[in-house]
């Protein structure tokens, strides 16, 4: 497995929707295929010489990563009749609210205040008429 960045849009990967700047591991080669999007941050584990201590692989910024896709709560686009990639949104459910995020920088929610499922689609639509 390697590890990446995402320099710009998002990613999903296993159920888990990563966006701009989030990092994650991937068996797959992201940044040859997507030059532009992915940049490679540490290949797979190599072997350690007998006389290297035995130290972990430690990111500072992984645990922060981690939390931020877990504060955005399940992928929620199924729920609602529209359609994600033309409207560049993403909707996520945090227990009973919903909040929408722009495809291209999902680390903000663009609601302050969760919606109720009823109140979704008039917020996606006042989007996508700005």
């Amino acid at each position: 497995m390697e590890k990446f960045k995402i320099l710009q849009g998002s990613h999903s990967q296993d159920g888990t929707l990563h966006g701009t700047g989030d990092k994650f591991e991937s068996p797959h080669k992201l940044d040859k295929i997507f030059p532009d999007r992915f940049e490679r941050i540490s290949k797979g584990k190599a072997p350690k010489a007998d006389d290297t201590p035995d130290t972990p692989d430690v990111d500072k910024d992984a645990d922060n990563v981690e939390d931020t896709a877990k504060d955005r709560g399940e992928l929620a686009n199924g729920d609602f009749k529209y359609d994600p990639e033309d409207t560049g949104l993403h909707v996520f459910k945090k227990k009973r609210k919903y909040f929408v995020y722009d495809i291209d920088d999902a680390t903000e929610a663009l609601n302050e205040e969760g919606l109720t499922k009823a109140k979704v689609l008039p917020f996606i639509n006042s989007q996508c008429e700005e």
